[in-house]
């Protein structure tokens, strides 16, 4: 089971996802669970090396450093992804791909993974953020593609995080299934 996770921040995420599995027997001895999590920033992925490895869970998490270059432009994340993905998998896919990085990045992102044909059927992309950031240029995307191919998505209503129930702040989780 290959997890990507773009947007690492302190590793919060990733030792979450890690934890469901390493702590869940039957998944975890069932699967052969990979995370991949992809961060820019040195200093963050530094901060949360050290924090995954106090969690106990550096030996299925994996820390993909995208870096930027000296004309300011990254690695193309879709590619950087391949080839670590095919370290531990013949044929690289991504089954579950949790978007939550820079807001600006996520369709662009997410066509560049496309466009290296790492999500296939049964592939699954949760997008956090999508509704309070206002990502509607990823949201009008997944609407497309529900209608144009054989892809589910829905968009599920929640609260922005660190707000209490009563705020008015609307956020939503955006999930496309292929």
């Amino acid at each position: 089971f290959i997890c990507v996770e773009l947007g690492t921040y302190c590793g919060y995420g990733s030792i979450l996802l890690a934890g469901i599995f390493k702590d869940n027997p039957v998944l975890f001895n069932y699967f052969d669970f990979h995370l991949f999590t992809v961060e820019i920033n040195p200093e963050f992925a530094k901060v949360a090396l050290e924090m995954i490895k106090l969690a106990e869970v550096d030996d299925i998490v994996k820390i993909v450093e995208n870096h930027f270059y000296l004309d300011g432009s990254t690695g193309h994340v879709g590619e950087i992804l391949y080839d670590e993905i095919k370290t531990v998998l013949s044929l690289p896919r991504i089954d579950f791909l949790l978007i939550d990085h820079d807001k600006d990045s996520y369709l662009s992102d997410l066509k560049r993974i496309e466009t290296c044909n790492l999500l296939q059927k049964g592939s699954t992309v949760v997008a956090d953020n999508v509704i309070f950031a206002g990502i509607n240029d990823y949201i009008n995307y997944m609407r497309e593609n529900e209608s144009a191919r054989s892809v589910s998505t829905v968009t599920h209503v929640a609260h922005v995080e660190y707000s209490s129930f009563t705020d008015e702040y609307k956020d939503g989780v955006g999930t496309l299934i292929h």
